[in-house]
């Protein structure tokens, strides 16, 4: 690698409250340069959108070899064998990136091993949300997304992590979420038809014929408690999910600080009118809703699964922390 590479409310609130710090992170902890990628360390889920990553790994590959990159392919029978391999990617100093081609649930599990570490993650999306490409400005087309990891561009950004009880430490790049829309995604990731975001429209669906809110407790920054029932909390180091729905339509992943959109107590009527306009971001002066802006929070909603980058983390009993430049992604 050359020199430049990285280095390691009340009810009805509308307006995002910056309840953080007053200043953000010194601007040196956001670095952007440009790698002389050699060595590719390509990590593949054969099983991100719904098994249709061989093509798309093949092309990939045979273009980043077109392209001089030599390319180790590394396949894990698990996730926990994946896991490993990423940790001897992230070690491996004849290693310039790692590159995930899947979607966003591999992402995330590279995330892992590869936060703080400097090295950076290229992605090659195969997944049915591929929230990560998204807001990095990846192309969708394997072939191309390569070209953009061969050139090397990069830069840090922030991640947040995830503390609880019921689980270990957990690295998120896009959005942790608890409530009803995380027994969307579950139920998202349980069905296999239709595909992209449509999917998450048929879960919604079927969720919501058993929907109702949930008693929670949610802290920002440490002194502002909302101890109340609650529809669904997000909180996002970027915009999307679920293939582009825009719960956190103004997070920067560059400011040091997380965004949480927080739906209060709704009748099933009332949430059936704001959940579409979560589609587009048009949602942010809707009765009902409540956006902060915090490096800190912790919630707590009793029964239900917390999930970060689509897959489920634990118990949702946790703090979520802003680790400003811990992020480091290959970007066009």
């Amino acid at each position: 690698m050359n020199t430049d590479g990285p280095g390691a409310g009340d009810a009805g609130m509308t307006a995002e409250n910056e309840t953080g710090p007053a200043h953000g992170p010194h601007p040196e902890t956001y670095r952007e340069g440009k790698l002389d990628v050699r060595r590719v360390a390509l990590i593949s889920n054969p099983k991100a959108g719904k098994g249709r990553t061989g093509d798309k790994l093949a092309k990939a590959r045979n273009r980043l070899a077109e392209l001089g990159v030599d390319v180790v392919h590394m396949q894990g029978s698990s996730p926990q064998a994946s896991r490993e391999l990423a940790a001897e990617a992230v070690a491996d100093d004849a290693i310039d990136v790692i590159a995930c081609c899947g979607g966003d649930g591999l992402v995330s599990l590279v995330l892992q091993e590869q936060a703080m570490s400097g090295k950076p993650i290229g992605i090659i999306p195969t997944g049915t949300g591929n929230d990560h490409a998204r807001e990095h400005g990846i192309p969708l087309d394997p072939e191309r997304a390569a070209e953009t990891i061969a050139v090397g561009r990069f830069r840090t950004t922030d991640l947040g992590l995830m503390k609880g009880p019921g689980f270990e430490d957990h690295w998120f790049g896009t959005i942790a979420m608890a409530g009803f829309d995380s027994l969307v995604t579950e139920r998202t990731n349980q069905i296999s038809w239709p595909t992209g975001k449509s999917r998450y429209v048929a879960a919604i669906a079927i969720e919501f014929a058993k929907f109702h809110s949930l008693p929670a407790r949610l802290v920002i920054e440490r002194d502002l408690v909302l101890d109340e029932n609650l529809t669904m909390v997000a909180i996002g180091n970027t915009r999307t999910y679920g293939g582009g729905m825009k719960v956190c339509p103004t997070a920067d992943p560059t400011d040091g600080m997380l965004n949480v959109t927080v739906l209060k107590r709704l009748s099933r009527r009332r949430a059936a009118m704001k959940f579409p306009k979560i589609f587009t971001g048009d949602f942010l002066n809707e009765e009902g809703v409540s956006t902060f802006r915090a490096s800190h929070i912790s919630l707590r909603m009793d029964g239900v699964t917390a999930f970060a980058d689509g897959d489920p983390v634990g118990p949702a009993d946790f703090t979520v922390e802003c680790v400003p430049g811990a992020g480091c992604y290959i970007v066009p």
